[in-house]
C-alpha cells in the first residue's frame, strides 16, 4: 500500500452484493456496509427496509490509488450492477436500493460524472445513477458485515450475490485480489498458498462451498436432496429448495 488511501460512497441495490464484490478487490483496503443520504439520522435496517427514510443502502469502499485508481472502482460498480433500473436492482425494490455514487470530493465528482456521460452515451442516456456528496452516512448493523463471507450458502446470497460475484471474477480477472480467501479441501480450511489455515472444520462447512473458487470435495444437501463428488471451478451452483443451502454439483 503506498500509505494514503482514497474513499468513495456507492450504492447499487443490496449492500450485500456490492461489499461482496470490491472485498475481493485488489487495491481496495477496507470495505464498510451502512446508510446514507436520507432524511433519517442513524437509521436502522427496518426503518431503512420500510422506504420511509429516503436512505440508500451504500458501501463504504476504501482503496489505494496507486493500485486502483477511481475510474477502475466505477468501472467494476456498473459492471455489478444494473444503472439503469430506477430505485430497483433485480427483485429489490425501494428507493433504497437506488444507484448512486456518493462523493468525497470534487475531483471523484468530476471523475464520476465523466463516466457516467460515457456510459450513457454507450446506453442512451438511460443511466438512472445520481452523483451527490455522501452525507449523513452511519455504519450499518454488526450482522450486516462481511455479511456473504459470513452466510455464503443462504438462499439470497447463493442466487444473487455469488452470480455478481462470479462476474466480476470473470470480468475483471486482472483485478481479483490473490490469496483472498479459504476454501475447504479434505475437511480442512485451506488457504490459496496451500496451507492449512485452521484445523478440522465441521462438516456442514464441507458440504457447502464457494462457487468461484476452486474445490475437490463431496457437495451434499442437509435434507439429503442430493449428494455427489464435485470438482468445481466456477459457476456450477445450484441450491436445494428444501433446506436453501447452497449445493456445489459438477
Amino acid at each position: 500500500m503506498s500509505g494514503t488511501s482514497e474513499t468513495v460512497t456507492l450504492g447499487g441495490g443490496c449492500f450485500w452484493c456490492i461489499e461482496a464484490v470490491y472485498e475481493r478487490v485488489r487495491g481496495v483496503v477496507a470495505v464498510e456496509s451502512g446508510y446514507s443520504n436520507g432524511r433519517v439520522a442513524r437509521p436502522t435496517y427496518e426503518q431503512v427496509c420500510s422506504g420511509e427514510t429516503g436512505c440508500v443502502e451504500v458501501v463504504r469502499v476504501r482503496f489505494d490509488p496507486a493500485q486502483i485508481t477511481l475510474r477502475e472502482v466505477l468501472e467494476i460498480f456498473f459492471v455489478v450492477h444494473d444503472p439503469t433500473t430506477l430505485n430497483r436492482q433485480g427483485n429489490d425494490v425501494g428507493t433504497q436500493y437506488r444507484s448512486g455514487i456518493y462523493v468525497h470530493t470534487p475531483e471523484q465528482e468530476r471523475v464520476a460524472r465523466e463516466v457516467v456521460a460515457e456510459l450513457n452515451a454507450r446506453l442512451g442516456g438511460r443511466v438512472v445513477t445520481e452523483i451527490e456528496p455522501e452525507r449523513d452516512y452511519s455504519r450499518a448493523e454488526d450482522y450486516h458485515q462481511h455479511y456473504f463471507a459470513n452466510h455464503p450458502g443462504q438462499g439470497y446470497c447463493a442466487f444473487v450475490v455469488a452470480p455478481k460475484v462470479e462476474k466480476f471474477r470473470k470480468t475483471f480477472a486482472q483485478r481479483v485480489r490473490e490469496a483472498l480467501a479459504e476454501r475447504v479441501v479434505g475437511g480442512h480450511a485451506m488457504r490459496d498458498d496451500g496451507q492449512v489455515a485452521d484445523e478440522q472444520v465441521a462438516a456442514d462447512e464441507t458440504d457447502h462451498g464457494w462457487p468461484w473458487l476452486r474445490i475437490s470435495m463431496r457437495a451434499a444437501c442437509p435434507a439429503g436432496a442430493a449428494a455427489q463428488s464435485a470438482s468445481v471451478t466456477s459457476g456450477a451452483a445450484r441450491a436445494c429448495i428444501a433446506c436453501s443451502v447452497l449445493v456445489l454439483l459438477t
